[in-house]
């Protein structure tokens, strides 16, 4: 990711990347949260898409019933469609990136309204905080299917650690602004 985002840098071009979403893969919800939140903040993509498949083989709410899994991204229903865990698990990440972004913004927006006030050290630590996250974010091709190389994935306990802290950060900048 490192490579292509700076050639669509130098080249003036949009960087975007996109992932996989299996159904009945045991990872592979995490895999989604952690693509479409820390992975696409730590990368810097310009947007995302997913593969989102809905082939069934027979019954789409029956994975048993032909000789391999259904795709389903989503599942039809009289009124439209019922999502599944992957499309909340996307959903998740999308929360997760929002979250990271606002924290950026109230750095940008904090540091420049009280420069070489007492507030430096809170701007300071909110930084230091999005520099470990960036760190612990290691697997370069979430959505490759093979387990070694989403070996040091953050799991869902862990994204969801970091959330609290990203929040609890963002409160602190309100209520220093208050």
């Amino acid at each position: 990711p490192e490579t292509a985002g700076l050639f669509c840098q130098e080249n003036d071009d949009l960087f975007w990347s996109y992932g996989q979403s299996w159904s009945n893969r045991l990872h592979s919800a995490n895999v989604l949260r952690y693509e479409a939140g820390v992975y696409c903040w730590k990368h810097r993509f310009d947007g995302m898409g997913w593969w989102a498949y809905r082939v069934p083989v027979g019954d789409p709410y029956d994975d048993l019933d032909g000789t391999t899994q259904d795709f389903m991204m989503s599942y039809p229903t009289d009124s439209g469609t019922d999502p599944t865990i992957n499309w909340e698990a996307i959903r998740e990440g999308i929360t997760d990136l929002k979250h990271l972004y606002t924290l950026e913004s109230h750095i940008q927006q904090f540091a420049h309204r009280h420069p070489a006030s007492p507030a430096d050290h809170l701007v300071q630590e909110a930084e230091s905080l999005l520099h470990q996250i960036r760190t612990r974010v290691t697997v370069k091709h979430p959505y490759v299917v093979i387990p070694a190389w989403n070996k040091g994935m953050l799991t869902s306990q862990e994204l969801d650690q970091i959330r609290t802290q990203i929040k609890d950060m963002i409160n602190r900048f309100v209520e220093f602004n208050a």
